[in-house]
């Protein structure tokens, strides 16, 4: 799953509803907006659980995006 944006600093809320049943492992790279001025090469992995009744939200810097794995958990 990826994304990119072109209109400024994005707060992005992805609907997971395609996903089927089940918890799934999310990791995330996406723009470290943590500084002030992001540099483009500077990228942060986040990681969390997702199912489909959920959103993955992601921000992203000015002119960036991200890529997202998504992954079953094992339960």
């Amino acid at each position: 799953l990826g994304g990119i944006s072109a209109k400024g600093v994005q707060r992005l809320q992805i609907p997971l509803s395609f996903l089927p049943p089940g918890s799934f492992k999310a990791t995330v790279w996406k723009d470290n907006t943590t500084i002030p001025d992001p540099d483009p090469n500077q990228l942060i992995q986040e990681t969390t659980t997702v199912s489909s009744a959920g959103q993955l939200v992601v921000s992203t810097a000015d002119g960036g995006g991200f890529v997202a794995e998504l992954l079953p958990t094992q339960e």
